[in-house]
């Protein structure tokens, strides 16, 4: 898809991004894609987050939009936007209004931190708007909408962000990285993994391996990096550019990769425990033999992982995209799979006690998969195959408390419905 006008930076180019729908199945998603080009022509690409599809947008800019990083709440400099009219601007800040918990004190975890990212976007939104107002304070295309009235928008949402900001106590206090000890004295720089790079070529014998404990890597970018067999334990990796990076064989603690970047990457035969991946864009990454345990992935993209064999208890899926991922003979026991797009193919696999409550299993293949004691209310979708398949004693009661127990008939019915 082309995009006329210059954006101005690439924080624009993510913003329009964000409200232009797939071209394949029309919905929306805050989604990143991934950034390629250059000389004038910029791309951003990657998989839808609802029907995994590829997408691509096209901009045509003279210079790199990543040169100046515009201010907060800001998508470029004080000129106005040529790609987001007043009208865009007007629809999108209509569209928030209708998603926002304005109090969100009811919230916690990632849909806590989704609804503050929202409340931003808001914000920026009514900044961007302001510029485009003229001399008068008219807003072109936008009868009957002036300056005075985005700048009084704009200290509505001021304040019901400054609420927000004041309800973070109550979230960091839940947040185990945050409960460590100050970021201290492990770095993630070249030398470290030049060294790492050595050990690994002399066959992983003698000092050099990564072992860190307590660092500060957030924005990290080291696209293709090898960190097989490496060992990493409260590490904050927020925002990572990890793609196609080698994990494999390697130890996670306490990682904190929300909305970092691992699309292509290999951790085959790792270990994951208590490790943050809300927003991460896992696409096509490989998770074969992996042992996952208290993680959270909520909202990941999941597009095209393989989980052969994994074992992975007490892990939130909620809202994760897994159209099309490889889980055979995987078992996974006591995981939130709530509002998941679960197309998955799930041929072998083991869900004991998991909550699909909300789930799309539309196309998943289900051949010989066991479904054991999992709460399944409200999920939806007809499943491509279940040859083989077992469903015992699963829980159809909106409140999950084993009220009304079914079997695989019943759970045909219900993903009718």
């Amino acid at each position: 898809m082309d995009i006329p006008g210059e954006p101005r930076s690439l924080a624009e180019m993510d913003f329009v991004a964000a409200l232009t729908p797939c071209e394949a199945c029309g919905q929306r998603s805050a989604h990143p894609l991934e950034l390629a080009g250059g000389d004038g022509r910029w791309v951003l690409h990657g998989a839808c987050a609802h029907c995994a599809r590829p997408r691509e947008l096209v901009f045509h800019a003279a210079r790199d939009p990543r040169a100046t990083p515009p201010a907060a709440l800001e998508l470029g400099g004080p000129e106005p936007s040529v790609i987001l009219t007043p009208a865009v601007l007007l629809g999108e800040l209509a569209h928030l209004g209708e998603t926002i918990a304005v109090d969100a004190r009811a919230l916690d975890g990632a849909p806590w931190l989704a609804n503050r990212a929202a409340v931003e976007r808001a914000r920026t939104a009514l900044r961007e708007l302001d510029k485009h107002a003229g001399p008068d304070g008219a807003l072109p295309g936008a009868p009957g909408t002036t300056r005075a009235w985005t700048r009084g928008e704009a200290a509505r949402w001021d304040a019901i962000a400054a609420a927000i900001t004041a309800d973070a106590p109550r979230i960091l206090a839940a947040d185990r990285l945050l409960a460590r000890v100050a970021l201290g004295p492990g770095h993630l720089d070249a030398a470290a993994l030049a060294a790492h790079g050595a050990w690994l070529a002399r066959g992983k014998v003698g000092e050099g391996r990564l072992d860190l404990v307590v660092a500060d890597a957030e924005g990290l970018d080291a696209e293709g990096v090898d960190l097989a067999a490496s060992r990493l334990e409260a590490v904050d990796l927020r925002g990572a550019n990890l793609r196609a990076a080698r994990l494999e064989d390697s130890e996670l603690v306490d990682v904190d990769l929300r909305g970092a970047r691992l699309a292509g990457a290999t951790l085959r035969g790792s270990r994951l425990q208590g490790c943050w991946l809300e927003q991460a864009v896992l696409d096509a990454a490989t998770f074969d033999r992996v042992r996952v345990e208290g993680c959270v992935l909520e909202g990941a993209g999941l597009a095209r992982t393989r989980w052969r064999a994994a074992i992975v208890s007490t892990t939130r899926f909620r809202g994760a995209r897994m159209l099309h991922a490889e889980l055979a003979g995987a078992r996974f026991t006591d995981c939130d799979f709530r509002e998941a797009a679960f197309g998955a193919r799930a041929a072998g696999a083991v869900f004991e006690r998991c909550d699909f409550r909300g789930a799309c299993l539309t196309g998943s293949d289900l051949t010989g998969a066991h479904f054991i004691r999992c709460k399944l209310a409200g999920a939806y979708g007809a499943p491509a195959s279940i040859e083989g398949w077992s469903v015992v004693f699963a829980d159809f009661s909106a409140a999950g408390d084993g009220s009304d127990l079914g079997d695989g008939e019943d759970l045909l019915d219900e993903l009718a419905d």
